[in-house]
């Protein structure tokens, strides 16, 4: 009996996460791939090799070393094991030493739908600025209340 009111929690936790984030998940993360991208004015769309990378939502390197009023943009590989699109809740800029997280001004369009298996550029037409604290952060991508990938930047 325990165990039928332990699973029966489960299964309703599951429930309520996929209706809140709008998405049906198979057990996996729904992002399989993130990478942090430098704005260069100029600089065409960079080729999708990127995306093949194999999987990993919180790589432990760090992807990009910005200086003071730079600006970025991201790279995603939604999870092809999605049942449905993906919207994510929001991003965020994580200053690792100081802990403070602020979200980034996003387009409503790069937070989703985003499609499963899709290999996506997400700011490039126009770019996300970095903080103008200098130190090591976090991207963060959440959906709903939980953050399903993160990368690592710097600002020198």
């Amino acid at each position: 009996m325990k165990r039928l009111l332990v699973l029966s929690g489960l299964l309703l936790v599951l429930i309520t996460a996929s209706s809140l984030t709008g998405c049906q998940f198979t057990g996996s993360d729904p992002v399989e791939v993130i990478r942090v991208f430098k704005a260069r004015p100029g600089t065409p769309v960079p080729t999708g090799g990127w995306g093949l990378a194999s999987s990993d939502p919180y790589p432990d390197a760090v992807q990009v070393v910005f200086s003071p009023g730079e600006k970025m943009y991201l790279g995603l590989r939604i999870s092809g094991r999605l049942k449905s699109d993906v919207t994510f809740a929001k991003y965020t800029f994580f200053n690792k030493g100081t802990g403070v997280e602020v979200v980034v001004a996003a387009s409503p369009d790069d937070l989703g739908p985003l499609e499963p298996g899709s290999v996506v550029l997400l700011g490039f037409s126009d770019p996300w600025a970095i903080p103008t604290t200098a130190g090591s952060y976090e991207f963060r991508v959440y959906l709903g209340d939980r953050v399903v990938a993160a990368a690592l930047f710097d600002i020198s």
